[in-house]
């Protein structure tokens, strides 16, 4: 998972921080979480990026860090949706990635 990328205060493109690695099926519960705190605690008129960089990476690490699970928990959620290839490294058909 990837937040807030885009354009800085200075109208350089930056990419996103790097929070953590979350299985694909559970990608729409992390936006959702991030979009709600976002509308509770955002300042007047914030960017979205503006409101990550002051919370920075481990506060969002933390929120979704039971989202975070690893493979061996509950390995059918690291299939694709739709799919009955297992989890691979390699880019493509069961890539798992979002």
């Amino acid at each position: 998972m990837l937040l807030g990328g885009g354009y800085d205060e200075e109208g350089v493109m930056r990419f996103g921080l790097a929070v953590q690695s979350i299985p694909a099926r559970l990608a729409p519960e992390a936006v959702k979480r991030v979009l709600n705190h976002y509308i509770a605690n955002r300042t007047a008129g914030e960017p979205f990026r503006e409101y990550v960089m002051r919370f920075k990476v481990e506060f969002f690490r933390l929120a979704t860090a039971d989202l975070a699970k690893p493979m061996e928990i509950e390995p059918e959620l690291y299939q694709d949706w739709g799919d009955d290839t297992a989890f691979s490294l390699q880019l493509g058909r069961g890539e798992c990635a979002a």
